[in-house]
């Protein structure tokens, strides 16, 4: 299809990073720029799914098909743990080639790395698209990898063969912001990552699984987009922004799913063909409107799930998941900015909040946090909801938008520059604020934060051989010989300190008997590597996720005290 569509590769070039590069990868003729390795390892060589190169006149005769075709391809080898000077060693090889997409599939918790965050906001401004897989710590909640969690760059989440979420997929939010604010929309899209065939280290095929073999193929498709065009426009309209704009413009949105588990929803590589043929430079916001329509505790039965409404499953939980009121904690939601038309801009008309009437705007107050420049391709601004004291016996939906404008700047360009209107449509529920009874604070601020510290967990259980919960079917093959036939568990009580476990016994609606292995399964019957350090900040959005949603479903109203205070007086 694509290949009848003239979606190949003219030129282009691509640098994928990955585990150990120790022999040339298989039988491919294209060009291949090879890096000195650092370090040998015994890992098998890269496998980047997407990436099959071919030469030529584009018909592929390979076993297994791939992306993309012509196209200049460097690989640089990493071990499983590397130092940050390696990282900053490869990056500066990728600018000295001058790729155009930059694949890393790898990553880590340790956002606070600063040489090393610095440097991918560097290689980003420097006109380079980023595509990092954001983790296999699903389905926990916020376990997101850096640098797949930095603004300017493009975070890939999986799904199965059933175009659902897999479960090892990594989920949002993104923990820097955290417990100080509010964390912001990651992944950014998702697409196919369980048992993806690709070519082997020496030829034929090979299936993996993982974000990191998710995100190699949203690099390959990025590299087909810019093929798309003419030489002359792509270098005019292409950059890391646009092309991210584009793929969020056509992705399929999942349903039943949080954006904090899809993104924008699944890769659509032929419709982002057809927006990307339509696209101007333009600024945009992530997620473009903040429909905070009420949705059920975990999500469900949300009006702004899937395009049409309908349906279960809110798309912005947790935001969706409980109301406003008068005297409550400001609700603080982060949006990331992508800026199509210059790689550092301005905010040239500041945000403002425009009521849809007068009742809309004496019912809520939005208040806004920004830095005023906007680099690289883009930025953040937060957004503070409150309902004011005088609106304390309002009940119903609030109505406006959010509107600003982006200048960009462009330096040495005498013509008037360029400028674009963003306006974020808003729906939020306000209600009389109920009794004190109904009312909980969470104090976020007196947790530990993370990085760059490793501590035990609070409970070993998670992840260390206390939960060897069955998998309901019959065996996955890669663990032949190792099960042993095992009974229904028991559905324990929703509160109980080890909630991942919980879900998945509680999940077990039949007797039938399933199949205990050496290994933890969780919930979905995700394989989570044992690990007793905590590397996860406490949060009710992310890992007292379970928590949150067992107090909601007994209508209790929780807030997130973010601000360090010495005494409170309840109202």
């Amino acid at each position: 299809m694509c290949w009848r569509r003239q979606l190949h590769t003219r030129s282009g070039s691509v640098v994928a990073g990955a585990p150990a590069l120790t022999r040339p990868l298989g039988r491919r003729r294209h060009r291949e720029q090879r890096r000195v390795p650092w370090l040998r390892s015994g890992r098998p060589a890269a496998y980047l799914q997407g990436l099959q190169l071919e030469a030529g006149d584009g018909r592929c005769t390979c076993p297994c098909p791939g992306t993309t075709t012509g196209t200049a391809f460097a690989t640089s080898r990493l071990r499983q743990v590397s130092f940050t000077s390696w990282f900053l060693d490869a990056f500066n090889y990728a600018l000295y080639r001058r790729v155009h997409v930059l694949n890393l599939s790898v990553g880590g918790p340790d956002f606070a790395d600063l040489p090393f965050t610095r440097k991918v906001s560097e290689v980003a401004a420097h006109n380079v698209l980023i595509v990092s897989g954001i983790g296999n710590s699903g389905p926990l909640w916020g376990t997101l990898m850096n640098p797949a969690d930095q603004p300017e760059v493009l975070g890939v989440g999986g799904i199965d063969d059933d175009a659902r979420i897999a479960p090892f997929s990594s989920r949002g939010m993104s923990g820097w912001e955290l417990p100080d604010g509010a964390g912001r929309l990651k992944p950014d899209i998702v697409t196919y990552g369980s048992r993806v065939s690709g070519s082997g280290i020496s030829g034929g095929c090979r299936e993996l699984s993982g974000t990191s073999v998710a995100c190699p193929v949203v690099a390959g498709a990025a590299v087909l987009l810019a093929s798309a065009l003419p030489e002359a426009r792509r270098n005019r309209l292409l950059n890391p922004a646009s092309l991210r704009q584009v793929l969020a413009q056509a992705a399929a949105r999942l349903p039943e799913r949080s954006a904090f588990e899809q993104g924008a929803g699944r890769l659509d590589l032929l419709r982002s063909a057809q927006a990307l043929a339509d696209y101007t430079p333009r600024a945009t916001a992530v997620p473009e409107q903040l429909d905070l329509s009420p949705c059920g505790p975990a999500g469900e039965g949300g009006a702004g799930h899937a395009p049409g409404g309908g349906g279960s499953g809110g798309y912005l939980w947790p935001y969706c998941s409980q109301p406003l009121y008068a005297g409550a904690v400001p609700l603080l939601i982060n949006l990331t900015l992508l800026n199509g038309m210059s790689v550092a801009g301005n905010f040239s008309r500041p945000p403002r909040w425009v009521p849809r009437g007068a009742a809309d705007g004496e019912a809520l107050h939005v208040g806004f946090e920004y830095r005023r420049r906007l680099w690289p391709w883009g930025g953040t601004l937060g957004v503070a909801l409150s309902v004011p004291d005088a609106a304390a016996a309002f009940d119903g939906l609030v109505h406006g938008e959010i509107v600003f404008e982006v200048g960009a700047l462009l330096p040495g360009d005498p013509s008037p520059q360029p400028r674009s209107a963003v306006r974020v449509p808003l729906v939020v529920r306000v209600v009389p604020t109920p009794p004190r009874a109904r009312r909980l604070l969470f104090d976020a601020r007196h947790n530990l934060r993370y990085p760059p510290a490793y501590l035990p967990r609070d409970n070993l259980q998670v992840r260390c051989g206390g939960c060897r919960l069955p998998h309901i079917g019959p065996p996955p093959p890669e663990h032949a010989g190792r099960t042993r036939r095992v009974p229904r568990p028991p559905c324990l009580h929703p509160l109980c300190l080890h909630p991942p476990c919980v879900q998945r016994r509680c999940m077990h609606a039949s007797g039938e008997a399933g199949y205990a292995t050496d290994l933890l399964w969780v919930r979905t019957g995700a394989q989570v590597t044992d690990e007793m350090l905590d590397w996860t900040g406490d949060h009710l959005f992310t890992n007292y996720r379970d928590m949150y949603i067992a107090l909601r479903q007994v209508r209790v109203l929780v807030g997130v005290l973010v601000l360090v205070v010495g005494a409170l007086r309840p109202r």
